[in-house]
């Protein structure tokens, strides 16, 4: 028997550190979220765990037939300073329907480089790149000119998303400033960074649903006044003025993303939403740079509102 709305439950499980990198990164966008659910009659509860045990708890206790939006990544093990753990693979033991994909999924999208590989193994059109760990530091050169990359390149971290970590000087023009740019990133953070071609232009943020037999894509441009590179100040600015999006019309990216977003779907094995983000190169080639597993779907302040 299908359940209705006013019977469905959607429980929204956030995690004490984690709120950043979700679908919902603070209060304020969870209650325009929650609000929009419960206008469609849908009931729904939010609860915040602080590490496995309190997660786990919370998990035997809910009804089976509860749809669960992990609103995180990682949950914070019970021994404080262990390693983190990946809040999908306790959701996943439970047998519990979600929202989003897999645990396994969004560990490959989660870290650029992994998932820029599985993108260009599957024929998705990707900037040329190459990956630098904290281990390479003082071999960045083999690296670099092992994979021949053309300048200028972008230096910027694997394992971020909203901009951190990239500013204007992340694009550069030689040689000698990658390596010196990497090392900077690799010493701040002690995490690894993806070095790729730079691609002059604006972003286009792209999104695929899938709902029930129902397919959507929607695209936008997404424009801070003449801005190439877009940071983590950049992004954290509100709508209007210079931070713009734009419906794209033009039939030669349409066509193009509609191409390109089946294949990003099945290559990463994603569930019900993706995003992506990618410019178009010297030829007009869409080239996927970034693709979003917590694709952002706060109603007023993201690219594409629920």
């Amino acid at each position: 028997m299908i359940k209705t709305h006013s019977e469905m439950t959607v429980t929204i499980i956030n995690s004490q550190g984690h709120w950043q990198n979700g679908w919902l990164p603070d209060n304020e966008t969870l209650r325009h979220f929650v609000k929009n659910l419960e206008q469609s009659d849908v009931k729904v509860e939010t609860f915040e765990v602080k590490n496995v045990s309190e997660l786990e708890r919370l998990l035997s206790r809910l009804d089976a037939e509860t749809l669960l939006l992990p609103n995180a990544y990682h949950v914070n093990a019970d021994k404080p300073g262990t390693e983190l753990v990946w809040m999908g693979e306790i959701i996943d033991r439970f047998k519990f329907k979600t929202i989003g994909s897999s645990a396994n999924s969004l560990r490959n999208l989660l870290q650029k480089h992994v998932c820029q590989q599985i993108l260009r193994e599957n024929g998705v059109p990707v900037p040329d790149f190459t990956f630098i760990n904290p281990e390479d530091m003082g071999n960045e050169k083999n690296i670099l000119q092992k994979a021949g990359l053309t300048y200028p390149v972008i230096v910027k971290l694997t394992g971020e998303s909203c901009g951190i970590g990239i500013s204007t000087d992340s694009v550069v023009y030689n040689e000698a400033d990658a390596i010196r740019k990497s090392r900077q990133i690799l010493q701040a953070y002690n995490q690894g960074v993806i070095v790729e071609s730079f691609l002059p232009g604006h972003d286009i943020t792209a999104a695929r649903f899938v709902i029930g037999h129902e397919t959507l894509h929607l695209a936008t441009h997404y424009q801070i006044g003449n801005k190439a590179v877009l940071g983590h100040e950049e992004r954290k600015l509100p709508w209007g003025t210079n931070k713009k999006m734009i419906r794209v019309k033009e039939s030669n990216i349409l066509n193009q993303l509609d191409e390109i977003l089946p294949k990003v779907w099945k290559a990463l094995d994603v569930q019900d939403i993706i995003r992506l983000d990618g410019k178009l190169d010297a030829n007009g080639q869409f080239r996927v740079f970034d693709v979003n597993g917590f694709p952002g779907l706060t109603a007023h302040c993201n690219t594409f509102p629920v």
